[in-house]
C-alpha cells in the first residue's frame, strides 16, 4: 500500500478552488476523498461516512476548525484532525495543541507536505484496521474448530485476546467439550506457537511419578533412576505447558507447581538447584474448581495463579446448534481418513445427533460421526445414526433407545419428550438418576418436564 491508498480523508475548506486542488491531489494519492465548504457540511459528512482522517482549514464562516475539532473529538475521541491555517495567531495555535491534532499545516502550504501529514495521520489507522482484519480472520478459524454457534463464536473471540497475552490460563468444561483442542488453538496463535506445546494428562500419573514427571529427576534420586532425566517444564522451555485435571494434583506437588507459576523457578526431584522455566501454563478440570478450593482440597494461591483468566467451555446439549456443523466436519475428516469421498448426512440424520443430550461431548459425537461413516453407504442416514447409538457402546441407554423408536419424519421437541420419557421409565421415575442419564442437570430435567407437560411416577 502507498500514498493515500485505503484511506477516506475529509477535506474541509471554504474556498472551492483551493479544496477542489486539495481534493485533486488526495485522489491522484490513492485516497478517497469527501468534500464540505464548512463545518456544519463536514459535521453531516462525518456522521454519515466515518472518514479516516479530517483535513480542515482553521478559519471558516460559522464554525471555525477548532470547533469542528471538539465536535469530531465527542464522535470519534480518536480521529486524526489536520488542521491549515494562514494566520501566525498564537491563542488558535496553543488551541490546537490541547486539543492533539494530528497535524498543523501553514497556508499557502506545498501539496506534498500537507499529502505527507496525512500518511502519518493516516498509518496507525491503517496498522490497526491490518490488526482487527487479522484477529477477525483468527477468530473465524477458531470458531471452525471450536463450533459454529454464537456461544463458540464468542469463546473463540475470548480465546483470541487470551492468546495474545502472557497470562496463564485455566479451562473449565466437562469430559469430552474439546479442552485440548481449545489449548492447542490458544498456543498455536500465541507468540509462543515456534516453541513446544507439551501436554500432560495428570490424572494418568501415579503419585509417585508425578514430580519426576513434571520437573525431572536427577541420577540416584529414587530406586531405579539410573540417569538424569528432564521433566515436562524444561522439556517445554518456550512453549506452553497443559496439565489437563489439574484437580488431581497431590496437594505435596501443588506447592511446587505454585512455585513454578509465582516465580518461574523449580528444582528436579533429588536436586537443590533451581533452574528457571520459561513456559506458559495452560491447566483444565471438568470439575468447578473452586468448588475444590472451598472444600481445602486444591491450593486457593495456585487457583489465583493459574486461574489468571478462567474459560468455561459450555457442554454439547447447550449448544445443539454446533451439532450439525460439527457432525459435518467430523464426516469429512473420516471419509478423508478412509478414502472415501466426502460422505454427506442427511437431515433426518442430523435431527436424531440434535436430540440427543451427548454426555460424552464432542468425543462422543466424534467417535458416533466415525463409526456412522464407515459403515454407511453413501451417505449417513437415520438408520445408520439409530444403529450406532443403540449397538456403539453395548449398553442400553435411553438416548440410544429413543433415538431407535423414532418414526421417519418427528419434530426436535418429540425427539426431547421421547428421551425424557424412556430416562424416567429407566431410572424407575427418579429425576436426579434420569438427569444423569440424559447428561443434564435436574433443573433443566424439570424445565424439560414442564415444557413437555410430562408426570413423572416415582416407582
Amino acid at each position: 500500500m502507498s500514498g493515500l491508498s485505503g484511506l477516506t480523508v475529509l477535506c474541509v475548506e471554504d474556498e472551492a478552488d483551493l479544496r477542489r486542488q486539495i481534493c485533486a491531489a488526495f485522489v491522484f494519492e490513492g485516497g478517497r476523498v469527501l468534500e464540505a465548504e464548512n463545518a456544519a457540511a463536514a459535521l453531516e459528512l462525518f456522521d454519515r461516512e466515518r472518514p479516516d482522517v479530517v483535513v480542515s482549514d482553521i478559519r471558516m464562516p460559522g464554525m471555525d476548525g477548532l470547533e469542528l475539532t471538539v465536535q469530531l473529538r465527542q464522535r470519534a475521541p480518536g480521529l486524526p484532525v489536520i488542521l491549515c491555517t494562514a494566520y501566525a495567531d498564537v491563542s488558535s495555535l496553543v488551541r490546537a495543541i490541547e486539543l492533539r491534532v494530528a497535524g498543523l499545516v501553514r497556508k499557502p502550504f506545498d501539496l506534498e507536505e500537507l499529502i505527507e501529514a496525512v500518511e502519518r495521520a493516516g498509518k496507525p489507522v491503517l496498522q490497526a484496521r491490518e490488526i482487527e482484519a487479522m484477529r477477525s480472520e483468527r477468530v473465524e478459524l477458531a470458531a471452525r474448530q471450536l463450533g459454529f454457534g454464537p456461544a463458540m463464536r464468542r469463546l473463540a473471540e475470548d480465546a483470541m485476546r487470551v492468546a495474545a497475552s502472557s497470562f496463564n490460563l485455566l479451562i473449565q468444561g466437562e469430559t469430552g467439550v474439546g479442552k485440548t483442542r481449545l489449548a492447542a488453538l490458544i498456543h498455536g496463535f500465541s507468540p509462543r506457537r515456534a516453541a513446544p506445546f507439551i501436554s500432560l494428562h495428570l490424572a494418568a500419573i501415579p503419585e509417585t511419578l508425578l514430580e519426576g514427571e513434571l520437573f525431572g529427576h536427577e541420577r540416584g534420586a529414587y530406586t531405579g533412576a539410573e540417569k538424569r532425566r528432564p521433566g515436562l517444564f524444561p522439556l517445554a522451555q518456550g512453549g506452553t505447558v497443559f496439565l489437563d485435571d489439574v484437580d488431581t494434583i497431590p496437594p505435596s506437588i501443588q506447592a511446587k507447581l505454585l512455585t513454578v507459576v509465582e516465580t518461574g523457578s523449580y528444582s528436579p526431584l533429588g536436586s537443590s538447584t533451581l533452574y528457571v522455566a520459561d513456559v506458559r501454563v495452560i491447566a483444565a478440570t471438568n470439575l468447578d474448581l473452586s468448588t475444590e478450593v472451598a472444600s481445602g482440597r486444591f491450593r486457593r494461591d495456585l487457583f489465583y495463579r493459574l486461574g489468571d483468566i478462567v474459560l468455561r467451555i459450555p457442554p454439547l446439549r447447550e449448544r445443539p446448534e454446533d451439532v450439525p456443523g460439527l457432525a459435518t466436519l467430523f464426516a469429512y475428516e473420516t471419509a478423508a481418513e478412509l478414502g472415501k469421498s466426502p460422505v454427506p448426512i442427511a437431515d433426518e440424520a442430523l435431527a436424531c445427533l440434535k436430540a440427543c443430550p451427548w454426555p460424552g461431548n464432542i468425543r462422543e459425537l466424534k467417535s458416533t460421526i466415525r463409526r456412522a461413516v464407515l459403515f454407511c453407504d453413501g451417505v449417513v442416514d437415520a438408520p445408520s445414526i439409530r444403529r450406532v447409538l443403540s449397538t456403539g457402546d453395548g449398553l442400553e441407554s435411553p438416548r440410544a433407545s429413543a433415538v431407535s423408536e423414532l418414526p421417519p419424519s418427528l419434530l426436535l421437541s418429540d425427539l426431547e419428550a421421547l428421551g425424557v420419557r424412556r430416562a424416567l421409565g429407566v431410572a424407575a421415575g427418579h429425576q436426579a438418576r434420569a438427569a444423569e442419564l440424559l447428561g443434564v442437570t435436574e433443573k433443566t430435567l424439570r424445565a424439560m418436564l414442564k415444557r413437555h407437560r410430562i408426570e413423572p411416577q416415582t416407582r
